[in-house]
């Protein structure tokens, strides 16, 4: 609900503020658990639930108005905040100071100018018409509609710095104790030396009217390293990707680098127009 949406900023304040030094400039602790979120709820007399407080700060961060709903007063010393699933007992989120020259608290990833402005076409005949037509506007239509296009195969082909030899689509909708992973596929990478290696490619699906969060993408990608350790016995190289949909039934596709144990650095990108279009993509 509108009204008690608009309560999370006083919640958020008052876990920030009461852990604050300012004198010092530092937390106390910056990872903020369901524990103490429900008792800031009850301390700020919030008219919020305290039944499903795992997902309190992923209702903020996935709203394309998550900049209005943080609290300015958080921003203005300095900080910002990301999810921390598994990183305490119950965490849910923790503060982490702004980037150097953020005014705001969430960055707005948009694509570079000159790719918006030249889109790429991509084919979709290859879709039956009755899926042109029954197409939707969630990630699970576009995970299908993005495998069936081959569009993470065309932009590795295109556009990586890798010497990828195959790509193959793997599965949908891995539900994963640290992340969820929207698409999976693997890949063949070889080296100088000839010897070739295996790595798996999970990719973060976005809607039109989802916002696209980088940190969303790298916890997608961590968790493919451990369900890999766990489920094929051995350690696996991950590249990352994320797939959004733009106005104008436009596509952008994003490469990142294999190295993102501390954050996401953009490798490729391009933006792509399937032709004929197709709902929600």
């Amino acid at each position: 609900m509108a009204g008690s949406r608009s309560q999370k900023p006083m919640v958020i304040e008052k876990i920030f503020f009461d852990r604050w030094d300012p004198g010092a400039g530092t937390l106390t602790d910056s990872v903020v658990s369901m524990a103490a979120i429900a008792d800031a709820i009850h301390d700020t007399e919030a008219s919020l639930s305290t039944d499903n407080l795992a997902n309190f700060f992923k209702d903020i961060v996935r709203n394309t108005r998550r900049n209005d709903n943080f609290p300015k007063t958080v921003v203005a010393e300095g900080f910002t905040a990301r999810q921390a699933a598994g990183k305490g007992d119950k965490s849910v989120f923790e503060f982490i100071p702004l980037p150097a020259g953020a005014e705001q608290a969430f960055s707005e990833p948009q694509p570079a100018p000159e790719k918006l402005e030249a889109p790429l076409l991509v084919q979709s005949l290859c879709l039956p018409m009755e899926a042109r037509k029954l197409g939707r506007e969630d990630e699970s239509w576009l995970a299908q509609a993005v495998a069936e296009l081959r569009i993470i195969e065309t932009h590795l082909a295109l556009h990586s710095d890798l010497d990828l030899i195959g790509v193959a689509h793997l599965m949908t909708n891995m539900k994963l104790r640290l992340g969820e992973i929207d698409s999976m596929w693997r890949g063949e990478i070889e080296h100088e030396s000839g010897d070739t290696e295996p790595i798996l490619i999970p990719a973060e699906m976005k809607s039109k009217n989802e916002v696209l969060e980088f940190e969303q993408v790298r916890r997608g990608a961590q968790a493919a390293a451990v369900e890999a350790e766990k489920k094929l016995d051995r350690a696996e190289a991950v590249l990352p990707m994320a797939v959004k949909v733009l106005p104008g039934h436009l596509v952008w596709v994003l490469e990142f680098d294999m190295d993102f144990s501390v954050e996401l650095t953009i490798a490729s990108e391009a933006v792509y127009r399937p032709c004929p279009e197709i709902p929600g993509v």
